[in-house]
């Protein structure tokens, strides 16, 4: 329903960004986060974790920076109690509700926004509008996005997500299934052998959990 109304179309599963919309001039990349929790003023996104590497945050900047002619912009919304057994259900439910007290809330960007910096809409159609007509500052913040450093959990570069990405990829599918707790253990001992293998080859230090990258994002050393 969302991307639809927003005049776009829903990225895969699991994708960096939600929903993707043609704002005119530019496509623009849609983060839409749900708000549950009445009480809840900040959106969060997660950041690098010895159990997830890249994070959610850093997913969306690569994903900015592969994709140079889209900008980026999270959308919020909090909506009333849909009734309804199944998820098709309550969702054929909510386009009955036709947006009736939902609120939303759009910015520029990505990150764990407080909802007080956000512009707050009524309805998805004002959002559509508003991307429309904020394109150059989506592009500006979109940029900064861009020049941000990409890093994994401790710091490893770019060109390490890329190298570590189908290993990394595996370790998810086989451990998707464990307890929780084995499953971050797993994945983080996971992240400790990869760091240790990077020090061998002079990527970066590395002490127990401790480390630094000894390239910048350019490849050049760090002093």
């Amino acid at each position: 329903m969302l991307a639809d109304d927003l005049g776009g179309v829903p990225t895969r599963l699991n994708q960096p960004m939600d929903v993707v919309t043609n704002a005119g001039d530019m496509m623009v990349g849609v983060e839409v986060k749900g708000l549950m929790d009445n009480k809840n003023a900040k959106l969060t996104i997660h950041p690098p974790a010895p159990d997830d590497p890249i994070g959610a945050r850093m997913r969306k900047i690569i994903w900015a920076k592969d994709n140079p002619e889209h900008g980026v912009v999270t959308v919020a919304f909090r909506a009333p109690p849909i009734e309804g057994k199944t998820e098709e259900e309550r969702s054929r439910n909510a386009r009955r509700h036709n947006g009736k007290g939902w609120k939303f809330w759009v910015r520029a960007g990505v990150g764990s926004f407080e909802l007080k910096t956000m512009t707050e809409l009524g309805s998805l159609k004002e959002v559509r509008d508003w991307i429309r007509k904020n394109r150059a500052a989506i592009a500006a913040e979109t940029k900064k996005l861009r020049e941000t450093p990409v890093t994994l959990w401790g710091g490893l570069l770019r060109r390490e997500i890329a190298q570590s990405k189908a290993a990394y990829e595996k370790v998810l599918k086989e451990t998707a299934n464990l307890p929780s707790k084995e499953r971050a253990a797993r994945r983080a001992q996971w992240t400790e052998n990869r760091l240790r293998e990077l020090a061998k080859m002079g990527r970066c230090r590395f002490s127990g959990k401790l480390h630094r990258p000894l390239v910048d994002w350019n490849g050049k050393p760090v002093k």
